[in-house]
């Protein structure tokens, strides 16, 4: 009997944690704006890339929801370590208040008034927004793809994992501005405002009994920032007095009970094989116990067992932790290599409607500046800049020669078919074979590092060529090098807008 068990039962106790276990994503990677996580999404580890959900239905537990509220007083003569305690409060809203409380400075040099503030901070933390899996079920067109061991086409849909639960916050920052016309703020007034706006959320902010009469109104400036607010909120976010506060905190504190609310921090992520829908359509809790005949001793040819025509009968046994490990680790490689492969065609795309509009502008503007879209112009970085003519010229990329490799567009298009048809196409293949009569059971039982067409490892990095029989580093290739660098001024300037 021939087993693979030991070794695979190895690597299965080395990953376990990752693979069985949610893993949480906290890093700048989920907090990109420019994506939609939300519970049941596809998620891969290997790419940090979102993919399709594909939940039919999902049962969401209500969010467990702290509270925090911080009042700072600024001092003006304070100097440099003026903003460290509202650093460590509010990270989104540092910048404005940084901003504004230097403008107040200011403006206290130059007028016979005088600004003294006050930095409101209400932080809330949102947490254990989970869905029960027991109770959520998987759409019938991915439970069929499952059903039918076309596991390829189930991943690169659903992703190796999803998202299971997820953390947000929200973040409320009123500055507190009151103007006394002599150097030295009244401290009366001054002390009574600090005691008046140290509101807690909850029953405080809902005693309407709050009387701010003490203070004279006519000098206090209020500014509001929030981030992570949801269009559920309704109600004004632009106070005039202290009783217009209270109404802000009231709608902070209302809207926040709606579990979609706030900015992601993190998300916990978890494996589909470890999900019971998965697991019952999957059949991984199953034992695989096959018996394999041959007609020689080889085993290069099977024949049916009992037959005349058997001369050697194996006992094949393939451990449930091993299949679900192969299995979690080849959805991970599949999806990968595939994003490798549309984040170049899409670029390669992209060149060429960079291209089209370029064509499209007035010949009289081939000399005009573009915008540069990765740098800020009034930074201290000093901006690179290109003309017309000169992305047209970089996009084009004319070398010279002749074929495919006289332009740019045509070369990054045969790099990539390359690459297919060297790399991803075959491990694909052997990924998909049928093994001990299950379709698609290489999936299950091998793990891709140890299938010729998929172990060569360099390929599956970013910038992996294919020379013919592996895969090497486009920046170690003189050619890639130069067109790498017209790829990067083009992703600056795509698509061309004239300044």
């Amino acid at each position: 009997m021939r087993l693979s068990l030991s070794f695979g039962i190895t690597i299965c106790i080395l990953c376990i944690r990752r693979s069985i276990s949610g893993t949480v994503v906290d890093d700048d990677r989920i907090r990109d704006r420019d994506i939609t996580p939300i519970l049941g999404r596809g998620y891969s580890l290997f790419t940090g890339g979102l993919l399709s959900s594909c939940w039919a239905e999902i049962k969401q537990t209500v969010p467990t929801i702290d509270y925090e509220y911080d009042m700072i007083e600024i001092i003006s003569s304070s100097g440099s370590d003026k903003y460290q305690g509202v650093k460590s409060k509010t990270v989104e809203n540092l910048i404005m208040i940084s901003r504004h409380l230097e403008m107040n400075s200011y403006s206290n040099e130059k007028t016979e008034t005088h600004t003294e503030s006050l930095v409101g901070i209400l932080s809330v933390d949102k947490y254990y927004a989970s869905f029960f899996e027991g109770e959520s079920s998987l759409l019938e067109e991915a439970v069929t793809l499952i059903q039918e061991n076309q596991y390829i086409a189930f991943f690169q849909s659903c992703g190796p994992s999803f998202i299971r639960s997820i953390r947000r916050s929200i973040n409320v920052v009123a500055i507190f501005d009151y103007e006394s016309s002599q150097r030295t703020t009244n401290t009366t007034d001054f002390f009574k405002l600090q005691e008046n706006v140290m509101l807690q959320p909850g029953p405080d902010i809902e005693n309407e009994k709050k009387k701010f009469k003490d203070v004279r109104e006519s000098k206090l400036r209020i500014t509001i920032r929030a981030t992570g607010m949801g269009k559920a909120m309704q109600g004004s976010m632009t106070p005039t007095n202290l009783g217009d506060y209270i109404d802000v905190m009231k709608t902070v504190y209302k809207g926040a009970q709606h579990p979609d609310t706030g900015l992601v921090k993190g998300i916990e992520v978890v494996s589909f094989i470890n999900n019971p829908s998965f697991q019952l359509a999957s059949n991984f809790h199953l034992q695989m116990d096959i018996t394999m005949c041959y007609d020689d001793n080889d085993r290069s040819n099977e024949v049916t067992c009992g037959t005349e025509d058997e001369v050697l009968r194996e006992q094949i046994y393939v451990h449930p932790m091993v299949r679900k490990f192969n299995t979690f680790e080849n959805a991970e490689h599949v999806v990968r290599i595939e994003s490798m492969v549309r984040k170049r065609l899409v670029t390669i795309e992209l060149f060429q409607q960079c291209i089209n509009r370029l064509l499209q502008l007035p010949m009289n503007t081939r000399n005009s500046k573009l915008k540069n879209h990765k740098c800020v112009i009034d930074s201290a970085v000093r901006c690179s800049e290109r003309t017309v003519q000169q992305l047209l010229e970089d996009l084009v990329g004319d070398s010279g020669g002749s074929g495919e490799e006289k332009y740019l567009y045509s070369r990054e298009l045969s790099r990539v078919r390359t690459y297919i048809y060297g790399y991803f196409e075959p491990c694909i293949i052997d990924l998909s074979e049928d093994m001990y009569n299950i379709p698609e059971g290489t999936f299950q039982v091998k793990h891709w590092s140890t299938l010729d067409n998929c172990k060569e490892v360099s390929c599956t990095f970013e910038d992996a060529h294919w020379n013919g029989n592996t895969c090497v580093p486009s920046s170690t290739i003189s050619a890639f090098i130069n067109d790498l660098n017209k790829r990067l001024t083009s992703e600056m300037f795509c698509m061309p807008k004239l300044l």
